[in-house]
């Protein structure tokens, strides 16, 4: 990855008539994503960042930014160019035609259709991006906020996991960005022992992994007001559950209609004491004792 070239740019720029909000594909604590289709037919999604709060740290996050577009996996949004400007950081990526999972499991109406084969595959894709930044980036790299939100879904459904490497920059740079709390994550997906905490690890992305597969398998929201006693989705599906197998209680009726009886079936339901239970796995209440993304993947999904 290299810092692109000043005509690139400004062709981006006026591919979005200048940023137009009409343009916009998606927003985060860090920044706006914005659709550019250039004369060449060429699509992309470019991520405009708010880097006033950052000048100190200039050379750090274009080494940063350098690093990670060495990444190569194919469960991991490619990084392709960027440029550092006085106020403004922009990160051009491949678009995503499927647009996000959240998009695909809580907004988009109607409903698309997911069966069990694409809810699977997704779970196992965004497992096997997770794990190689984890095992095989040096030094690991933490994501800290894994959430539908952040897998974004291209045209054949093939998982790819966005934002990696850029929070924790951003975050330990920023002295004055509003938002900036010196927690990290999002409510819902964040390890109880984080939610009062400045640390992340790679326990607490495989915590925030759990609670995404429980909205693949549930297809609720991780917070729901409609969860009792002010439950998110870990604590609502445990209590339901309650120890039992009965996993239909809980999961989506479109997928237990597509299951029911077939041997995909007893594949949800042994799913179900990993990804569904108050077990001692990716949902523990502990830090400890949580599996890694290998193991995990392999337990959950195979």
């Amino acid at each position: 990855m290299f810092e692109g070239s000043s005509s690139k740019l400004n062709e981006v720029t006026e591919a979005t008539e200048n940023f137009d909000d009409k343009y916009i594909i998606g927003t985060g604590a860090h920044g706006t994503v914005y659709k550019a289709t250039l004369r060449s037919g060429d699509v992309y999604a470019i991520k405009k960042l708010a880097i006033s709060a950052h000048k100190g740290s200039y050379k750090s996050m274009v080494r940063e930014l350098k690093t990670l577009g060495e990444i190569k996996h194919r469960n991991l949004i490619k990084l392709k160019e960027f440029w550092l400007r006085s106020d403004n950081g922009f990160i051009l990526y491949d678009f995503m035609e499927k647009g996000s999972l959240h998009d695909i499991l809580h907004v988009i109406q109607p409903a698309p259709a997911l069966d069990w084969c694409v809810r699977y595959d997704i779970a196992l894709g965004t497992a096997h991006g997770l794990a190689y930044l984890h095992d095989d980036c040096r030094p690991a790299i933490i994501h800290r906020d894994i959430k539908p939100r952040n897998i974004l879904l291209d045209k054949d459904m093939v998982p790819h996991i966005s934002d990696f490497g850029i929070a924790k920059h951003m975050d330990q740079s920023s002295t004055t960005a509003p938002q900036t709390t010196g927690i990290v994550g999002t409510i819902g997906y964040m390890a109880p022992e984080l939610a009062f905490s400045t640390k992340s690890s790679m326990e607490s992305d495989v915590y925030s992994y759990g609670v995404v597969l429980l909205e693949l398998l549930t297809r609720r929201t991780a917070v729901d007001p409609l969860f009792p006693d002010s439950a998110d989705i870990v604590g609502w599906v445990s209590s339901v559950l309650d120890g039992t197998d009965k996993i239909e209680a809980v999961c989506d009726p479109a997928l237990m209609e597509e299951v029911f009886g077939t041997v995909e079936m007893e594949e949800l339901t042994d799913a179900r004491p990993a990804s569904a239970s108050s077990g001692s796995r990716s949902l523990s209440k502990s830090r400890e004792g949580k599996p890694g993304l290998q193991s995990s993947s392999s337990a959950y999904w195979q």
